[in-house]
């Protein structure tokens, strides 16, 4: 129930600010770039590419923006388009959070197009199982099986007295 409640107010809470105020935002944005106090006050040079004729190297930040070879592509704008591309991608996704709030409303089974189809754990496992081993154990290469001798090992083999320095 508690979940049902947060989805709701999840679904509330994106509509108004993704929907709503980033867009608000947006617009006023570009209006505000052809606001006469700000043409008066930066000038109305406000272009989405520039060529600029002082560049010092091939590729620079500018006042103006990204610049490659004397190309320069205006550091505002391409802020505010990609900004304008996110709105609608929030308006394709609050599509895909009403359906699942109206499923979830409606009570009838909401489908996972994750779960469908997917056998990873049954496929990794039938991954790891082989028929036939890839090669025979050494014991089963070699003609002669190998014996191993084992020899008893002593406390003064395994680990050297340590000779300490006679001081005089």
């Amino acid at each position: 129930m508690w979940a049902n409640i947060l989805f709701v107010l999840f679904t509330i809470s994106f509509g108004i600010l993704r929907l709503i105020c980033l867009p608000y935002i947006v617009i006023n944005a570009f209006f505000l770039l052809y606001n006469p106090e700000m043409v008066a006050r930066f000038g109305s040079s406000h272009f989405v590419f520039k060529y600029v004729t002082d560049a010092s190297s091939f590729a620079e930040v500018s006042s103006y923006g990204i610049c490659v070879n004397r190309y320069c592509v205006s550091t505002l704008y391409t802020v505010l388009f990609s900004l304008a591309a996110l709105v609608g991608l929030h308006v394709y996704w609050y599509t895909l959070v009403l359906k699942l709030l109206f499923q979830t409303i409606m009570g009838t089974a909401i489908h996972d197009p994750r779960i469908e189809g997917n056998n990873y754990q049954a496929e990794s496992e039938k991954s790891l199982k082989l028929e036939k081993p890839l090669q025979k154990p050494i014991e089963e290469q070699t003609a002669t099986p190998i014996k191993q001798k084992k020899e008893p090992v002593t406390l003064e083999a395994a680990h050297p007295p340590i000779i300490s320095p006679s001081y005089a």
